[in-house]
């Protein structure tokens, strides 16, 4: 009897072992098996990374482009469209020459673009950015210009102030002054029906003059706002 419980207690003992044997084994494949997904979620996410880095350079680039393309008064476009024809085959002398004879002060810029000038003093109220009925009326001629032979063309509207410093308006200072009185325009010309997309607004302030601060009749050809037709480079207008 004695030897019978003996072999039954061996052989339970024996189950007991198996069995523990069997869970440590199926503990430890699971085990390496969640280390083999945390492995892949690791270099899927590395991967997902990469993209997004390559993605973020890709874009850089392309604004690197536009922005290069801005600077040579150039537009970018969308793949098949077709560039703005040019305003003239007569090149921009003859442009800056015509633009003149219809009472426009206009000028070709060291860069071979079109700058049509408004001057402040009488475009715009003494220390504002409002339009005077003088000055919408001259860019209702420039919205003309703009809808016809320079139809297409990308604008960029330019502030310009003189260097004495703001003292009697609500503006910050003369970079303000040349910005707000440029959006002016910009609106201006928007609300005339010319596309968004082709205006720009820009504020030089008292960076760029045309004559010498020392006296008011220098000053006063400083204080403008020019609206500059970009010429894209190897246009007809531009040879």
């Amino acid at each position: 009897m004695k030897g019978l419980l003996a072999l039954a207690s061996a052989g339970f003992l024996g189950l007991v072992a198996t069995g523990c044997a069997s869970t440590e084994a199926d503990w430890r494949e699971r085990y390496l098996e969640k280390e083999r997904d945390a492995s892949d979620a690791t270099a899927r996410l590395s991967e997902e990374r990469a993209a997004h880095a390559a993605a973020v350079a890709q874009l850089e680039e392309a604004r690197r482009r536009i922005a290069a393309l801005e600077r040579d008064g150039a537009a970018p476009r969308a793949p098949g469209e077709v560039a703005a024809a040019p305003a003239s085959d007569a090149g921009v002398d003859a442009e800056v020459d015509r633009l003149r004879r219809s009472g426009l002060d206009v000028h070709q810029t060291s860069d071979g673009n079109i700058a049509i000038v408004l001057p402040a003093d009488i475009n715009f109220g003494s220390g504002s950015k409002e339009l005077t009925p003088a000055g919408k009326k001259a860019l209702d001629q420039v919205i003309r210009e703009l809808q016809g032979s320079f139809g297409g063309h990308s604008v960029r509207i330019e502030g310009h102030t003189d260097a004495d410093p703001i003292k009697r308006s609500n503006f910050k200072d003369n970079w303000e002054l040349g910005s707000e009185r440029a959006l002016s325009v910009l609106r201006h010309l928007s609300a005339g029906g010319i596309a968004a997309e082709r205006l720009t607004a820009a504020t030089r302030g008292e960076t760029m003059p045309v004559a010498d601060n020392k006296s008011d009749k220098g000053k006063a050809r400083n204080r403008r706002v020019e609206v500059v037709v970009l010429v894209p480079r190897g246009s007809a207008m531009a040879k």
